[in-house]
C-alpha cells in the first residue's frame, strides 16, 4: 500500500509505502490512511503496516483524492481490482 500527501510545512509530497501488509490475490481487505497532522499512518485490517513524520496541514485537494492511480495520470500504477466501499473523514 501507498499514502501520499502534500502539506503545508514544506508544499513537498511525502509517501509512506507500507513495511508490510502486501495484498494477496482474491483477499478481501480493510485498508486505511490517516493524518494527524503530524504523523501519516496506514493500516491493513486494523494492523498498522506503516508509518511517516510529517508535520503540517494538508494542501493541494485541488487536485483531488486519488484511489488505484497517480494524480492527473490515471493509467500510471493504475488498481486492478475491485473496491468496494471508500469513505473520506474529516478526523480519524
Amino acid at each position: 500500500m501507498r499514502f501520499r500527501l502534500k502539506t503545508d510545512d514544506s508544499y513537498e509530497t511525502s509517501t509512506l509505502i507500507a513495511s508490510s501488509g502486501d495484498f494477496t490475490e482474491g483477499e478481501l481487505v480493510y485498508a486505511a490512511a490517516t493524518d494527524d497532522g503530524t504523523t501519516m499512518r496506514l493500516y491493513k485490517n486494523g494492523v498498522k503496516v506503516g508509518a511517516l513524520d510529517k508535520n503540517g496541514d494538508i494542501v493541494g485537494l485541488g487536485e483531488g483524492i486519488w484511489i488505484g492511480g497517480n494524480p492527473n495520470v490515471a493509467t500510471s500504477h493504475p488498481w486492478d481490482g475491485l473496491i468496494s466501499d471508500v469513505r473520506v473523514y474529516q478526523q480519524a
